[in-house]
C-alpha cells in the first residue's frame, strides 16, 4: 500500500489538493521534461568525443541509474494514485531496461516516452473549481439545514446534493433534489394532520398519495380544527398557512 494519500474523490478542498501532493506531481513532470534534456546532451556528448568508437562512454552509470531508480520510485506512487495503469506500464518497462543497462539516447528516449504516458493519462482526470460564494453555501449547508434535519434526518443526502447541484450550475437538478425533500415535507406534514400519505388497495401493491391528493386530504381536517381561543386559532392559520405554501410550491 501506498504510504501517499490516494486522489481525493468528491468534492475537496484546495488544502486536500496539498496533501494529496500534486505540486509533488508538477515537480516530477518538470523533473521528467529535464531529465530527458540531460541524457539527450550527454548522448550528443558521448557521439562527439574523442572515445565515441568506445561503446561504455554511452553507457548510463551506475550511479546515475540508481537516481534515476528513485525518481521512478516517486512516479510509480503517483501513478498509483491517480490510477494510470499505462505509466505503470511504462516504469516497468524504464526499470527492466536500466538493470540491463541502458544508453543515453535510450534513457532520454524512455523518460520522453515515460512523461508523454503522464501527458495524456492526466487528461483524463478532472476537478471542479467552485464560485466563492457558492463553496460558502456548500460549507454552510449544515447549519442551514439543521432544523430540518433535526426533524428529517434522513434527508441529508438530498439536502446536500440540492445544494451542490445548485453550486454546480445544476439548477434542474438542484430543483429535482428540492422536490425530494418537499415531498418529504408534505408527508411529515400529512402524518402530523393525521390524514393517510399512502393509499392500500386490498390484494395490490401500497402506493404512495400525491401532494395533491395529502394536501386536499387536509382540508376536512383544518375545517374541523378549533378555533375558540387565540392560541387555537393562531394554530389553525399556521397550518392553514403551510398547507397554502405546499400548494403554491406544488403548482409553480
Amino acid at each position: 500500500m501506498s504510504a501517499y494519500p490516494a486522489l481525493p474523490v468528491g468534492r475537496i478542498k484546495l488544502i486536500d489538493m496539498v496533501n494529496y501532493q500534486i505540486f509533488g506531481l508538477c515537480i516530477l513532470l518538470e523533473q521528467l521534461r529535464n531529465e530527458e534534456a540531460f541524457f539527450r546532451t550527454l548522448a550528443l556528448q558521448a557521439a562527439s568525443g574523442p572515445n565515441a568508437d568506445n561503446p561504455t562512454v554511452h553507457v548510463v552509470p551506475q550511479t546515475q541509474c540508481d537516481r534515476l531508480t528513485g525518481m521512478l520510485q516517486y512516479a510509480s506512487q503517483c501513478a498509483d494514485r491517480l490510477e494510470l495503469q499505462a505509466v505503470h506500464d511504462r516504469i516497468d518497462l524504464f526499470q527492466r531496461q536500466l538493470k540491463r543497462g541502458l544508453v543515453f539516447q535510450e534513457c532520454a528516449i524512455q523518460l520522453r516516452t515515460l512523461k508523454e504516458a503522464f501527458d495524456s493519462g492526466i487528461q483524463y482526470i478532472g476537478f471542479f473549481h467552485y464560485k466563492r460564494e457558492k463553496n460558502a453555501l456548500l460549507n454552510k449547508a449544515s447549519s442551514d439545514w439543521a432544523k430540518v434535519l433535526a426533524k428529517l434526518s434522513d434527508l441529508k443526502d438530498n439536502i446536500n446534493a440540492a445544494v451542490d447541484c445548485y453550486a454546480l450550475d445544476h439548477n434542474l437538478a438542484s430543483v429535482f433534489h428540492l422536490m425530494l425533500i418537499m415531498e418529504r415535507g408534505v408527508q411529515a406534514f400529512g402524518k402530523k394532520m393525521g390524514v393517510d400519505i399512502v393509499k392500500n388497495n386490498p390484494g395490490k401493491r401500497v402506493s404512495e398519495l400525491t401532494w395533491d391528493q395529502i394536501l386536499n386530504n387536509m382540508n376536512p381536517r383544518l375545517n374541523a380544527m378549533p378555533q375558540g381561543t387565540a392560541a387555537k386559532k393562531r394554530r389553525h392559520e399556521k397550518y392553514s398557512a403551510v398547507q397554502a405554501y405546499l400548494y403554491a410550491v406544488k403548482d409553480a
